[in-house]
């Protein structure tokens, strides 16, 4: 089958698909009030955009554009649970967008490395953790090997 969000119950029991729909690695993201979901996805013509809808099956859902400079590296719901957080084209910034449009709005001012799959609000909503990388290359000319 194709990668989906699915829920199972704390108790145990049977799992089941939430939505039969792609979703992206490290995209699913759920409220804190635990009523709505988020995910990226595609479709068939490969056009890419953020699913958000109501659990627990997935009802009410509303396919929302992706933002000029978007970076597929993580998205969450903003504390508010009214937008999202996501990473700009450059790998180095967090923005965030409301659900209800408008312009995006710059959270972090990083002049160097990237971000890198992780991203996360605090449990009060005031913070916010990034796990960031910087890439170095060197490159070696071995001459003269037999």
């Amino acid at each position: 089958g194709i990668q989906s969000p699915w829920i199972m119950p704390i108790e145990g029991g049977e799992p089941k698909q939430i939505v039969n729909a792609f979703a992206g690695v490290n995209s699913v993201d759920v409220t804190r009030d635990g009523r709505r979901l988020m995910f990226f996805t595609s479709n068939p013509q490969n056009q890419f955009a953020i699913v958000v809808c109501d659990l627990p099956a997935c009802a009410n859902r509303v396919d929302v554009s992706l933002p000029p400079k978007f970076r597929y590296v993580t998205t969450k719901f903003t504390p508010d649970g009214q937008g999202y957080a996501y990473v700009d084209s450059t790998g180095m910034n967090v923005w965030t967008r409301s659900f209800k449009g408008g312009d995006p709005r710059q959270i972090t001012q990083f002049t160097d490395g990237r971000i890198v799959m992780a991203l996360a609000y605090s449990r009060d909503g005031k913070r916010l953790a990034v796990a960031r990388s910087t890439t170095t290359n060197d490159i070696v000319l071995i001459k003269g090997l037999k």
